[in-house]
């Protein structure tokens, strides 16, 4: 019974999947009677549909038929010569019969066209008949209309299956159309497929990568390109929905099975990456932006209006929860002096030290600002008047102890004059609390500078 194959394509057609170990013997009373004999065997898909058959079985490094295939080269032989021993695949992938070809896959399984359900008299896959009806007929009985062409030589001509109802595994679904008779339907759709000349062909994995590779550039410049993330959405369930009527119509009309799971599963993780990407840049330009509109570009302080903003919402905060908070307000000493002599890039050297030194000798918690000038601001929340004394003179005498780097490599010191304010003592508003650490900051001044000026 075993066969030749000539194998030009690169399919491996000696793969654990078509290849058995063990072999059920055959009665010898068949074999001596008939050599149209083949196997039965096929491989269900990982939900155990069975979509595909293999033409040919290995047992022993030797090649045997499937008897679907026997049937129908028998068939072919009334019209070509085809030889029923030898047979040939093209470099196309292609099982050559006569003017007939059966394109394989690379393990060698040929891809099921299913017609869709059967019927007695009105399926487009093949027409099965109730035995019990051919039992009326043989004895006799009357039958109704549509089954009186079965007595007008109905079976003439035709390639008859005789297969049992497996009512028992009726829930099990065998196939992708009938549950009840899986094994003859197997046979009589690739018989048909065979005598159609219609087996479907399923294109080559590097075709769904590069589609999947263009679904997902495209999805990826919409994401990018459309601000309405509704808008991008639809856009792109729109061209995934596209992708599939594509697909069902190339396989209905061309028999190509084109991928569906790769290319959709690659433009929903694009999609998802992209808007990730996006929101996260969007997030990051908006905490860029919110940078420059608070932050002071000489010093990296924060800037007026920030801090204006700041003292309405410590004022609101103290005033919830019956709490405190304390100002101090800095100028640095002869600073319009300094940048006359030492010029103005010394000047912003000694700001940008300053506004340094300041941030570092206070809390994180705590918000340090440019005010104006050479002025700055430090909001010390949750402090008291005697806290934030403290700090001051510390912050004071670190400014006198540093030695500043200025633009011509010089070095130099500064001093630096502080007033205080404390919420709720020294004033209710952002004005009072201001104009009372300013009143600080003078008196610091005219009593010599480098100092606090407690009021």
């Amino acid at each position: 019974l075993k066969i030749n194959v000539k194998n030009e394509a690169n399919i491996n057609l000696k793969n654990e999947k078509i290849s058995y170990k063990n072999c059920r013997m055959i009665l010898q009373g068949i074999i001596d009677s008939t050599s149209k004999i083949g196997h039965i065997n096929l491989i269900r898909e990982d939900d155990g549909i069975a979509r595909k058959i293999n033409p040919f079985a290995v047992y022993k490094d030797e090649f045997y038929p499937h008897l679907a295939l026997k049937v129908g080269v028998d068939y072919l032989n009334k019209t070509q010569n085809i030889d029923e021993k030898n047979f040939f695949i093209d470099k196309n992938k292609n099982l050559v019969l006569g003017d007939k070809k059966i394109p394989l896959d690379n393990n060698g399984f040929a891809i099921l066209n299913w017609y869709g359900a059967s019927g007695e008299y009105n399926s487009n896959s093949f027409k099965y008949i109730p035995l019990w009806k051919l039992e009326k007929l043989a004895y006799g009985e009357e039958v109704d209309e549509v089954d009186k062409i079965l007595a007008q030589n109905y079976f003439k001509n035709k390639i008859v299956y005789l297969g049992v109802s497996a009512t028992s595994m009726y829930d099990i679904k065998s196939t992708p159309t009938e549950k009840n008779m899986p094994g003859v339907e197997l046979h009589t759709t690739f018989i048909n497929n065979l005598l159609d000349n219609n087996f479907i062909q399923r294109v080559p994995v590097y075709i769904d990568i590069l589609i999947s590779m263009i679904i997902g550039l495209v999805i990826g410049y919409i994401v990018l390109s459309f601000n309405s993330t509704v808008a991008a959405s639809i856009t792109s369930i729109m061209i995934a929905t596209l992708y599939v009527i594509c697909t069902t119509w190339l396989m209905r009309e061309y028999n190509l099975w084109v991928g569906i799971v790769l290319p959709l599963s690659i433009a929903l993780f694009t999609f998802i990456s992209v808007y990730l990407v996006k929101y996260f840049r969007k997030s990051k330009d908006f905490e860029h932006t919110y940078k420059l509109a608070t932050t002071d570009g000489l010093t990296e302080l924060y800037n007026h209006r920030y801090f204006q903003e700041q003292m309405i919402m410590n004022i609101e905060m103290a005033k919830r929860y019956e709490n405190h908070f304390s100002l101090i307000l800095i100028d640095i000493d002869f600073f319009k002096k300094f940048n006359d002599k030492f010029g103005h890039q010394s000047g912003d050297a000694v700001l940008k030290q300053v506004a340094q030194t300041l941030k570092k000798n206070v809390r994180t918690t705590d918000i340090v600002c440019r005010y104006g000038g050479e002025e700055m601001s430090i909001i010390l929340s949750n402090t008291t008047s005697e806290e934030a004394a403290h700090t001051a003179q510390k912050l004071c005498k670190a400014i006198s102890e540093r030695v500043f780097d200025l633009a011509n490599n010089q070095k130099e010191h500064v001093t630096i004059s502080l007033g205080v304010a404390t919420y709720p003592q020294n004033g209710q508003t952002p004005q009072e609390l201001i104009e009372h650490a300013d009143k600080g900051l003078y008196k610091a001044k005219e009593n010599g500078r480098n100092q606090v000026g407690i009021i």
